[in-house]
C-alpha cells in the first residue's frame, strides 16, 4: 500500500483529458443511450400490441397470433433494454 513515487500529502490525481480538463468518457454512456432505445421500442410493440387487442377485440378477425408476436417481441426488447440500463 506504500506507493514510494508519493509524497506523504500528495494527493492522487486522476487522469484527464488535455483538451477540456474534463475526465475521459468511459463506455458507459453508450449503454444508457441503447438501453433507453431498446427499451422504447418494447413499451411501442406492447402500447402498438395493447391497441390491436383493444380495437379488434369484438371483431372475429385473427389478431390473435399477431398481438402474441408484438408482445413477445415488446418483452424481449424490454428486456434488452433494462440489461443495457443497469449494465450487464
Amino acid at each position: 500500500m506504500n506507493n514510494p513515487s508519493l509524497e506523504p500529502n500528495q494527493a492522487v490525481n486522476p487522469p484527464q483529458d488535455s483538451a477540456s480538463g474534463e475526465l475521459p468518457k468511459v463506455g458507459q454512456p453508450d449503454h444508457f443511450k441503447r438501453g433507453l432505445i431498446w427499451f422504447g421500442l418494447g413499451v411501442l410493440c406492447m402500447a402498438i400490441s395493447f391497441c390491436v387487442t383493444f380495437f379488434f377485440f369484438q371483431s372475429d378477425g385473427s389478431s390473435i397470433t399477431f398481438m402474441y408476436i408484438l408482445t413477445s417481441v415488446g418483452v424481449l426488447c424490454i428486456t434488452k433494454g433494462l440489461a443495457d440500463l443497469f449494465g450487464f
